[in-house]
């Protein structure tokens, strides 16, 4: 809400100080009604208000941003590391299962070719 100097006054405004003459001040139009530059300090409160929110509603958005950006980041980071981790547990116990069953192969055939000896031929 900025404060727009929209003409002159056409009325004497009595104050504190007595009477201030029409052409002595200038009317703004500010988001709560015209006032006079006899009371500057609502300019100045409305000029602050505006300052005040702009950078309230810029660190607003800064923070959710950030926040937003941040729990982004842990959701897309976890779900990485969990399927990474899956798929490496996966790749890694496929491959054990693999190295254990060529090794049994290995392993037993010639055992059972050393143990079982081919029958006598006269074996009946």
């Amino acid at each position: 809400m900025i404060c727009q100097q929209i003409g002159r006054s056409r009325d004497n405004i009595t104050t504190s100080g007595g009477n201030i003459q029409a052409d002595q001040m200038h009317v703004w139009r500010c988001g709560f009604g015209d006032i006079t530059e006899a009371a500057p300090n609502y300019v100045i409160l409305a000029s602050l208000n505006d300052i005040f929110q702009d950078s309230l509603n810029g660190i607003i958005q800064d923070s959710l941003n950030g926040i937003i950006q941040d729990s982004i980041n842990h959701v897309i980071q976890d779900s990485l590391n969990d399927t990474i981790q899956a798929s490496l547990h996966d790749i890694i116990l496929a491959s054990l299962n693999e190295a254990f069953r060529h090794q049994q192969n290995n392993t037993i055939q010639p055992a059972l070719n050393d143990t079982i000896q081919p029958a006598p031929n006269n074996a009946h």
